[in-house]
């Protein structure tokens, strides 16, 4: 990388190559070295430190491969960096096969992991994440995924049908989070609220832009639905269904924005016309 730093088939090849010799030694103890495991970790750093974006990654096709072979805390450390470095350059993740990339990248920090993390059930977790009583480390996993949940607003494109695309891939990459969802859907619901507003604005050069934002509200009340039956939030799910209820009235969708505020009903919030004029304007 710092001698052919323009040719990425160089960097793979070396990629390639850890990658052949970790399956041929799989079995092996040496391979479980830890200056082995140091190494294939410093390995596996090295290109996130060297290349300014993050998506260059995504142009190692060895990366991922040698990666998956990794064990569980390789797999996190490397997550965490990939995380760090978007967050840091504030990198833009603008096309869906760019956002499926970065995740899968970050797959042990998205879903449950057989050899490690929080495996089988939500607050299950791998000694390093416990506390000396051996109980899970909450603090520590709210940090993760608070970071995690921080680039989901880093995914964006100037186009709006594009945009729309990579909610979708989010929403299908983040679903299987379990406890996870509780950081992950809030943010994916907002930039969808934002979206809306967008194709709102397009209502007189896009002849589609109704029948696109009814389809977006209906992907927005469904993620709703999800984090309301799976996790305990009922704060957050109250805040996220008023919002939406609010971005549907602006967009002149009235029926959907009924059907917000009934499934808020419904789902046993008690509120009040005064609290509902005074937050989100008259309704009824």
């Amino acid at each position: 990388m710092s001698c052919y730093p323009d040719n990425l088939e160089y960097a793979d090849q070396v990629l390639g190559f850890a990658k052949e010799k970790t399956l041929e030694y799989r079995e092996k103890p040496e391979l479980q070295h830890k200056d082995t495991v140091s190494n294939l970790q410093n390995l596996l750093t090295a290109p996130i430190q060297h290349y300014s974006s993050i998506l260059t990654l995504l142009d190692l096709p060895n990366f991922n491969s040698l990666l998956s072979l990794q064990p569980y805390q390789i797999r996190r450390a490397i997550a965490h960096a990939v995380v760090g470095s978007i967050l840091k350059n504030e990198t833009v993740i603008s096309t869906p096969d760019d956002v499926n990339g970065i995740l899968e990248l970050c797959a042990v920090m998205i879903r449950d992991q057989k050899d490690g993390g929080h495996n089988s059930s939500p607050f299950r977790s791998t000694r390093s994440s416990r506390n000396e009583s051996g109980n899970v480390d909450l603090e520590e996993f709210a940090e993760e995924q608070g970071q995690l949940a921080r680039i989901i607003h880093l995914f964006r494109s100037d186009d709006a049908d594009t945009q729309a695309a990579i909610l979708s891939a989010a929403r299908k990459q983040l679903g299987d989070g379990g406890e996870r969802i509780r950081y992950m859907f809030p943010p994916l619901v907002i930039q969808a609220v934002k979206l809306a507003r967008r194709f709102k604005k397009l209502q007189d050069t896009d002849e589609g832009w109704e029948k696109k934002c009814a389809t977006l509200f209906k992907f927005i009340h469904q993620v709703i639905s999800i984090l309301h039956n799976k996790v305990d939030n009922s704060d957050v799910v109250l805040r996220l269904f008023l919002l939406a209820g609010q971005s549907a009235d602006e967009c002149g969708f009235e029926d959907i924005c009924y059907e917000f505020f009934v499934q808020v009903r419904l789902d046993g919030f008690l509120l009040s016309r005064h609290f509902l004029h005074y937050e989100v304007g008259a309704v009824y």
